[in-house]
């Protein structure tokens, strides 16, 4: 999954993460604020997944991502 920097921090620490279609979740860790900071809305949807990625992002969602 290719992202930009700043998203790709925030997917790394577990405060995004993506459903299988490729919609957004954003960590409750993640201030209102700090979304605006970053740039992250609810709009933000990733536009192409494989699916070869789907076993890596279902991981990601149970074990990385912040609740």
């Amino acid at each position: 999954i290719l992202l930009s920097p700043t998203l790709d921090v925030c997917f790394d620490s577990g405060l995004i993460s993506f459903t299988n279609d490729g919609e957004i979740i954003i960590s409750s860790q993640l201030s209102n604020e700090d979304q605006l900071f970053v740039g992250i809305n609810n709009n933000m949807k990733l536009k192409k997944i494989s699916h070869s990625h789907l076993p890596f992002l279902k991981y990601h969602r149970e074990h990385v991502l912040l609740k």
